[in-house]
């Protein structure tokens, strides 16, 4: 009987053998998943690593000349010709650093700090850090804005990542409808290739009409031009 159990026990241990490894190379796969997905998540782009770094000097020189160019904007409506703006990325950076964190500190969620944008050709990307518990990443979202028609904005959202991975954009359309309906700006939304794209009309007051007629985007910045 001992005769008959004995070449059993060999394939029976090879099978257990077989399956610890089998158990074992996905358990490996499995953190190796994770510590990727953590490196990931870690990720910066690069264009934040350099904002972040930029002197606190020219942010707060940049913050100034961004202000005076926003009560610029503002007047648009209150006087008849043509009009136009070039905005730098180093101006809107140190708004962000400087005016947006002094005047304006309730604007963002408690877990978004330090944001900062970088302005292209290819589009104008934000990011931010997210940091919620044991969650420490950068957000970053990438827009191209162009011009739909004299009186309607378009914003083609690209993409939005943690880190390097990639974040479902349905509460990033959520917000923008939602931001749109508190300030009063009509929205609609249609698609570009897959991409969402969001139409906002200029604001008209009950005297003047603004028109848009340029939207450009260069190596940071971004050039506006128009007529009321």
């Amino acid at each position: 009987m001992n005769d008959q159990q004995g070449p059993e026990q060999p394939r029976t241990a090879r099978k257990r053998r077989i399956v610890w490894r089998i158990a074992l190379g996905i358990v490996a796969l499995l953190v190796l998943a994770l510590v990727g997905l953590y490196i990931a998540s870690r990720h910066e782009p690069a264009f934040y690593h350099r904002a972040l770094a930029i002197d606190a000097a020219d942010l707060a020189k940049g913050s100034n000349r961004m202000v005076r160019k926003l009560a610029a904007l503002q007047s648009v409506g209150q006087r008849d010709g043509r009009w136009d703006a070039r905005i730098t990325d180093l101006e809107v950076n140190g708004w962000l650093a400087v005016d947006l964190a002094k005047n304006h500190s309730k604007t963002l969620p408690a877990e978004m700090h330090d944001p900062r944008v970088a302005i292209d050709p290819s589009g104008i990307t934000a990011a931010c850090r997210f940091q919620h518990g044991i969650i420490d990443t950068v957000l970053s979202l990438k827009v191209q804005p162009f011009l739909s028609s004299p009186d309607v904005v378009g914003l083609r959202i690209v993409r939005a990542r943690a880190g390097a991975i990639p974040l479902p954009l349905r509460r990033v359309l959520d917000g923008v409808t939602e931001a749109a309906r508190t300030a009063g700006v009509p929205l609609g939304w249609q698609h570009a290739d897959g991409d969402p794209v969001a139409l906002f009309a200029v604001p008209d007051d009950a005297d003047r009409v603004v028109r848009i007629d340029t939207i450009e985007l260069r190596h940071g910045e971004i050039y506006i031009s128009g007529a009321t």
